[in-house]
């Protein structure tokens, strides 16, 4: 689940990585353009992990994936 402040209803969020198939929920505390996932929400609609938008490029501390600042499309499926 993704929480925005423009967009609700299922979503794909797309870049040059990849994509992944999300229902979005607004809520009006995101500030408009940013899209909020919670940690415990890492797997798409179909189990794709959410990391399939990040890329190579590893955290600082623990080298993992980069979920903060990620940029993506966002474009609205279905309801």
């Amino acid at each position: 689940m993704v929480y925005t402040h423009d967009y609700e209803g299922i979503v794909i969020l797309e870049n040059e990585f990849g994509n992944v198939r999300v229902r979005a929920v607004k809520d009006s505390n995101v500030p408009p353009g940013v899209a909020l996932i919670y940690k415990s929400s890492l797997v798409d609609l179909d189990g794709k992990p959410i990391n399939a938008i990040t890329g190579r490029v590893k955290g600082k501390y623990a080298g993992t994936p980069l979920l903060n600042g990620v940029k993506a499309r966002v474009r609205v499926v279905g309801k």
